[in-house]
């Protein structure tokens, strides 16, 4: 990874990414990672941020062996889409593109009624203070 433009992404996959091809046949995926913050609301709830990731190539096709909620680390670079919209007006999405991805736990829920991942010895309970940054 880029030492200068580093981010890490760890979050549980809301939903299974679908793969898609470029004009050239390159694949490629599109997804976002909730990232919870650790305080509460007044209202009990937690603030959510969705940070949206961008997988191409192998990664791509390595995202899209996963489920709806595996447990992923993306590893990547911070990037930046401007374009002009209606009215002439300047439009920017903040993403992360993938560089390295793991899954670091596979889902225990049910995807259908004849399937079921198992964890294994994986313990998934992961928090802030488990992280060496």
């Amino acid at each position: 990874m880029n030492t200068n433009n580093n981010a890490i992404v760890i979050g549980y996959l809301p939903e299974k990414p679908a793969i898609q091809k470029t004009k050239n046949g390159k694949s490629y995926i599109e997804f976002e990672i909730p990232a919870r913050d650790n305080y509460k609301q007044p209202d009990g709830t937690y603030p959510t941020d969705w940070v949206h990731i961008r997988a191409f190539g192998n990664n791509a096709e390595y995202v899209a062996k996963c489920n709806k909620g595996d447990l992923i680390a993306v590893g990547g670079a911070i990037k930046v889409d401007r374009w002009k919209g209606d009215n002439n007006r300047t439009h920017e999405r903040v993403y992360v593109r993938c560089e390295q991805i793991t899954r670091l736990a596979k889902s225990t829920r049910q995807v259908d009624e004849s399937t079921s991942f198992d964890t294994g010895n994986v313990v998934a309970d992961i928090t802030n203070d488990d992280l060496p940054f």
